[in-house]
């Protein structure tokens, strides 16, 4: 393998991530945030490889205004195929001193995604193999609830149903399990807002929400005699954007859109009304109160873990659920004494330090220590 095309001297990480508005943009945001740790406190260099059909404007977009290289792996005739051929030849150019793989490996609850778009979901064992056969440390990354079967150098699962108990000693001391290891900006890096009031909701439901979260909440929020105001933002990956922009604010609501910070946005509201995917962890951290809704049941137990320990309202898994449980959301936005057990039952659950535990750890597998350091 040639030397890596990076800076001259710098360790160099390939990243491997499917996201888009169907398949989820999370898991692009949670690429980014490590490769920008990766950069900021390791001074290691990433460059990503996703489908055509994860080029989507806003992941092009974050991508070169972070200044990160990237490549597709499939063909403008088959921009939803993965074809990792091309993927292990850039590799052998560049020669990356790891590689790091979030990949979705659909279950059989997300038959919907397989039935309505073209997606092929990657083999994941296929990169792992190359990885082995080249040499390179792998890493990873997974949301599974149930145990993992696939492996990296380094495997990192933030769901709370995961326990090192669940595998052989061998394979458990190159595992990271459990919230700690949430991938996030640092909650001191996000500009505080300008002092104003905390009084309103905020709602986001993901890059797309394509199930109607937001059409049920403004017509719960309408039939309300005390109405908090209400703040939607509405995800770069919603089509036709403009007119979903248009009717929220035709139904009285503010509505926000090309959000680039979240994590401010966040940080000005007095509760927060999101989808279960991990935004809620974000909102944990940042000990802002929040309610969610599941659209898959993986997101459900993460959901219910955080209501159990205080620190989120669970409104359900789909519409049906999220519809009939909205009331106790309004009714907690005037139980202030419910809120503070919440922001502080969120701060001492998860902390913004994942990124900094996982970007050390990754220097650990890459430099191939005898242990994984992990702050």
């Amino acid at each position: 393998m040639t030397k890596s095309t990076s800076r001259s001297g710098i360790k160099h990480v390939a990243i491997r991530v499917d996201a888009n508005h169907h398949i989820g943009l999370g898991h692009f945001f949670r690429c980014l945030s490590l490769a920008r740790a990766l950069r900021q406190i390791k001074n290691i260099d990433s460059t990503f490889f996703l489908l055509e059909s994860s080029l989507i404007s806003i992941v092009r977009r974050k991508l070169e205004e972070n200044g990160f290289p990237y490549f597709s792996v499939s063909t403008p005739e088959a921009p939803w195929q993965d074809s990792p051929q091309i993927f292990f030849q850039h590799c052998r150019k560049l020669a990356p001193q790891g590689i790091l793989l979030d990949l979705l490996s659909p279950d059989k609850d997300d038959q919907d995604l397989l039935q309505n778009i073209s997606w092929h979901p990657a083999d994941i064992g296929r990169y792992l193999a190359f990885a082995d056969k080249t040499g390179t440390p792998s890493v990873l990354y997974s949301d599974t609830l149930i145990p993992m079967d696939h492996f990296g150098s380094l495997t990192i699962n933030p769901s709370p149903t995961q326990n090192k108990g669940q595998y052989p000693k061998e394979i458990a001391e190159n595992l990271l399990l459990g919230p700690a290891y949430h991938v996030m900006e640092r909650a001191k890096d996000f500009p505080t807002p300008k002092f104003q009031p905390k009084n309103h909701l905020l709602a986001f439901f993901g890059g797309n929400d394509h199930v109607g979260f937001g059409d049920a909440l403004v017509d719960c929020w309408q039939k309300r005699d005390q109405r908090p105001l209400l703040k939607i933002v509405v995800g770069a990956g919603t089509p036709d954007i403009g007119t979903v922009v248009e009717k929220f604010r035709a139904q009285g609501a503010e509505v926000l859109h090309n959000v680039s910070n979240m994590g401010s946005m966040f940080k000005s509201a007095k509760m927060v009304v999101t989808a279960g995917g991990t935004s809620l962890f974000d909102l944990a951290a940042l000990g802002i109160p929040s309610a969610a809704v599941a659209t898959r049941p993986r997101q459900a137990e993460s959901i219910r873990w955080l209501a159990k320990n205080s620190a989120c309202i669970d409104l359900g898994l789909g519409l049906a659920d999220f519809t009939k449980d909205l009331p106790q959301l309004f009714d907690a936005m005037h139980n202030e004494l419910l809120l503070e057990r919440m922001s502080n039952a969120g701060q001492q659950l998860v902390d913004d330090r994942g990124s900094e535990r996982i970007a050390c750890a990754i220097e650990s597998v890459i430099e191939k220590k005898e242990s994984i350091s992990c702050p």
